[in-house]
């Protein structure tokens, strides 16, 4: 079995599909159309303010989630790009004994499959909506994965336990579609403290922010590889998009 294969197998059984659909990419558009305003102008809020519960306030209030605006089909064969590419990455680590952070890790669906795939390391994900956090702990039990631990947290305010604590820590923006510069350095930055020296932290979103734009954060840039790309049209025209991934390194 391909890793493509065993990442579509764990997706479909734990209720995932590529189910395209005309009707849905109808409510989709008219979702778009709806909240354009309001989308732009929660752009302009989320590059100015720390305040996430105030932030997924505003998304549930207005239905704005990064997925509504994709197909089921996209999202699916998304998930397994990035998957594919953070397991691939987990393959070149040192073979056990290392403490994985994935901050905001939802329902858990992401780190489920990598502490399945790599069991030979610790790992620990948070997420600030403690309904997600439920449905994660719930998933780690019917997978059997005693290598997890799920928890509340919040970006910004790193717990005790978790300062100079983690070998890898990775991480989307919380819009995904919305990785901008100031973002990428405000995450690098919320991530150090948990981060041990030596340790990498992994940044992912869509983005098209070139390395010389990225300011000095408190971790070290390292690199950035574009996962996949999509094709997705913006004032009026069709581009590519690359969701990249950005590592950093703790050095002090």
């Amino acid at each position: 079995m391909t890793i493509e294969q065993e990442i579509e197998t764990y997706l479909r059984n734990n209720g995932l599909s590529p189910i395209p659909s005309k009707e849905l990419d109808v409510q989709m558009a008219e979702l778009v159309k709806r909240n354009k305003k309001v989308y732009k102008a929660f752009q302009k809020i989320a590059r100015n303010t720390t305040d996430t519960a105030a932030l997924l306030s505003m998304l549930n209030d207005h239905h704005l989630f990064y997925e509504l605006f994709q197909s089921e089909e996209n999202r699916f064969t998304q998930r397994i790009e990035y998957l594919k590419f953070l397991s691939g990455y987990m393959d070149t680590l040192p073979a056990s004994g290392l403490k994985v952070m994935e901050a905001g890790c939802a329902t858990g669906l992401d780190i489920g499959f990598i502490a399945g795939k790599h069991p030979e390391h610790e790992y620990k994900g948070f997420d600030i909506d403690n309904g997600k956090i439920h449905q994660a702990k719930v998933r780690m039990k019917k997978e059997g994965l005693t290598n997890v631990i799920c928890t509340p947290g919040d970006y910004y305010k790193p717990k005790d336990d978790d300062l100079d604590a983690f070998d890898l820590i990775y991480t989307n923006s919380p819009l995904r579609g919305n990785l901008d510069k100031t973002m990428i350095i405000e995450l690098a930055d919320k991530m150090r403290p948990r981060t041990k020296i030596g340790g990498v932290c992994l940044l992912g979103g869509f983005t098209r922010v070139p390395v010389d734009q990225i300011e000095k954060t408190g971790l070290e840039y390292i690199k950035d590889e574009v996962c996949y790309t999509i094709n997705a049209e913006r004032r009026g025209a069709k581009r590519d998009i690359p969701f990249k991934a950005y590592f950093f390194e703790r050095i002090n």
